[in-house]
């Protein structure tokens, strides 16, 4: 049996899936992030504040949702929850839906 070759569009996608990881979970993607996701998660957090409400309101246990479109390898669905806000990821790619189940459900540590 010989071995199966690999589609360069494969290599294109692990590649992708790497840099991703490098930005959304090492210590040294933090500015990237901090300068993409910090203005998101503020301006979302304005407009509910404008609006009276909190991401969890402990008197009535309800929380606002939040919906992460193409949400790759979900760090900004982590931080929103983080927040406590009730977080949902979308993505399409699954090469970034094995490598974001295994970074948000098999891993114990960071880094």
């Amino acid at each position: 049996m010989r071995p199966e070759k690999i589609k360069a569009s494969d290599v294109y996608k692990m590649r992708s899936t790497l840099k991703s990881f490098m930005r959304e979970w090492s210590t040294e993607g933090a500015s990237e992030r901090q300068s993409a996701y910090l203005p998101i998660i503020e301006e979302v957090d304005t407009h509910f504040a404008g609006q009276g409400r909190q991401p969890f309101d402990l008197q009535s246990g309800d929380r606002v949702s939040v919906l992460n479109p193409g949400c790759g390898l979900g760090r900004l669905v982590f931080e929103f929850a983080a927040k406590g806000y009730r977080s949902q990821g979308n993505e399409f790619a699954y090469f970034m839906l094995l490598s974001s189940n295994f970074i948000l459900n098999q891993t114990e540590s960071v880094e």
